[in-house]
């Protein structure tokens, strides 16, 4: 997922000379600050807007999310969470509440004896394919007012800041030990 023409040692190097702040706000912060903003202002735009799409089929944009995350192999409560940037505790209460309702069930173990599996049950996955049905319609809808060669450039740019700030996570990560 990562491309880049950096190494990560590079990758490192970079954000290690950007890394001290020295109290006055730079061009770099206000850039990287109005990115953040508008990053975190898109996907509220988007789960509200996943909340009203998904609401004819009854589940709401975490659910959905859970059960894609479920659909692509993430069936452990805390590998779905990672998947989805969310708490174990709250993708847990998810869990839960899709167990409930019958669209998810805890099934077999993990290695280790205790972890209960989750997967779709089949009205789980008859619900999760007409939610990803609902995704396509609305997705064409929303594409008619954006450029594709816009989307993939965004797209683009998003995958390559990950990847950036994951590696200045683990960098500050290996700082603490």
């Amino acid at each position: 997922m990562c491309s880049s023409d950096l190494t990560p040692r590079e990758i490192v190097s970079m954000l290690t000379n950007l890394w001290y702040f020295d109290g006055m706000s730079t061009d770099n912060s206000r850039a990287f600050r109005r990115f953040t903003r508008a990053v975190f202002a898109a996907q509220a735009a988007v789960l509200r807007h996943g909340d009203i799409a998904n609401a004819p089929v009854g589940q709401s944009s975490a659910r959905w999310r859970l059960l894609r995350a479920i659909d692509d192999g993430h069936t452990s409560v805390a590998d779905a969470a990672r998947f989805m940037g969310s708490s174990r505790q709250s993708v847990q209460r998810l869990a839960d509440a899709l167990i409930d309702e019958g669209l998810v069930e805890a099934a077999g173990q993990h290695d280790d004896g205790r972890l209960k599996l989750l997967r779709l049950t089949a009205e789980g996955q008859r619900v999760h394919d007409a939610l990803e049905e609902n995704f396509d319609t609305w997705a064409d809808r929303l594409l008619a007012r954006i450029r594709p060669d816009d989307l993939a450039a965004v797209s683009q740019g998003l995958e390559q800041i990950t990847c950036i700030v994951n590696a200045d996570r683990d960098y500050m990560l290996s700082k603490e030990q």
